[in-house]
């Protein structure tokens, strides 16, 4: 892109016309330092939603960790390889986020309300139970739903 071609409201239109080409029209504003030219109110949107989009990233393995761990404790008979296999990758996976992004860890609260709360649609779907034989609060600690073994 020819940014001397280009004015403020030119690329801050680009966020609704072309969006990739607005990301990279930002990427070369900043590596040039033109503070001027930069889309402020756009670029702290999509920003802040980056960092909402990690903690739904943890929310989402703690779903599928809870979801499997609560029917492997309570439907023995259904148990499997793959709900091993599910579990220790979900364990990983929280803890490769939690080492790659330590700050998440003050989220975990949210991310464990939200997981909990994820986890009772994947149990209903996956089991057919009763929504209010379900506990409404996550029934594991983070130490125990990230260090628990299955065998």
């Amino acid at each position: 892109m020819m940014l001397s071609t280009k004015n403020k409201k030119e690329i801050e239109a680009l966020y609704d016309k072309d969006f990739f080409l607005w990301i990279t029209t930002h990427i070369d504003l900043l590596k040039q330092k033109k503070w001027d030219l930069i889309d402020i109110e756009h670029l702290i949107e999509e920003l802040d939603s980056m960092g909402k989009s990690e903690i739904c990233s943890l929310a989402s393995l703690f779903g599928i960790l809870f979801a499997h761990l609560y029917k492997w404790d309570h439907f023995p008979k259904s148990r499997s390889k793959s709900w091993i296999n599910s579990i220790e990758y979900s364990q990983e996976e929280i803890n490769r986020l939690l080492n790659k992004q330590p700050s998440l860890k003050s989220k975990l609260n949210e991310a464990i309300e939200d997981g909990w709360s994820y986890a009772k649609k994947i149990l209903i779907d996956d089991t057919n139970i009763d929504y209010r034989l379900l506990p409404k609060e996550c029934p594991y600690s983070f130490e125990e739903a990230i260090n628990r073994k299955i065998e």
